[in-house]
C-alpha cells in the first residue's frame, strides 16, 4: 500500500489512516490508543469490538497474500481483547478455503471469540466448499460464546 506504483492503494491507506485519526508512525498502538480513548464515552460496560481479517485463500485451500488486501491475524485481535478485556472483545476471521479452517475455528472459539466474520466479496469466495458449509454447522453447535451463526442451505 505504499508504493506509488499502486497509487489507488497508496490513497486507501492515506483514507484508512485519516479516518482513525493516526499517523503512519506507530500505527498500530496510535489506533488502540484511539479507540480507548473513543472508548471513554461509552456507557459503563460496554466494549468495542476488534474484528480480525484473515488472508484470502484458493480453492485449493492455498494462501494468496498478493490478493490479500490486508491482514488482522486473529491472535492480535485476541491479544488486544486480553490486554484490554474491560474495553474490548473480539471477532475472529476465518476464510472458509483454509484447509484448517475448521480447527482455526475451534481455537478461535476456544480463545474467546464472540462471532466469526466473513466478508465472500472481499475474500473472494462465492460458492462455499464443503468445508465451508461444514464450518457453518461446526460453529453453530460449538461451544462458544457466540451468537449463532447464520445456517444457510447453500445450493
Amino acid at each position: 500500500m505504499d508504493s506509488l506504483l499502486h497509487p489507488i492503494e497508496s490513497l486507501q491507506k492515506s483514507f484508512y489512516l485519516n479516518a482513525a485519526c493516526v499517523t503512519d508512525n506507530d500505527m498500530d498502538s496510535a489506533y488502540v490508543q484511539r479507540l480507548l480513548a473513543l472508548h471513554a464515552a461509552f456507557p459503563k460496560g460496554a466494549r468495542v469490538m476488534l474484528l480480525a481479517f484473515d488472508w484470502h485463500y484458493n480453492a485449493n485451500g492455498e494462501r494468496v497474500a498478493e490478493l490479500s488486501p490486508f491482514y488482522t491475524p486473529n491472535e492480535y485481535a485476541q491479544r488486544l481483547a486480553r490486554e484490554h478485556a474491560q474495553h474490548f472483545e473480539w471477532i475472529a476471521s476465518v476464510h472458509p478455503y483454509r484447509a484448517d479452517a475448521i480447527a482455526t475455528l475451534e481455537r478461535a472459539a476456544q480463545d474467546g471469540a464472540r462471532a466469526v466474520k466473513w466478508l465472500p466479496a472481499a475474500q473472494a469466495w462465492t460458492r462455499p466448499t464443503r468445508a465451508a458449509t461444514g464450518i457453518t454447522k461446526h460453529w453453530r453447535v460449538s461451544s462458544c460464546r457466540c451468537s449463532r451463526m447464520p445456517g444457510q442451505n447453500w445450493r
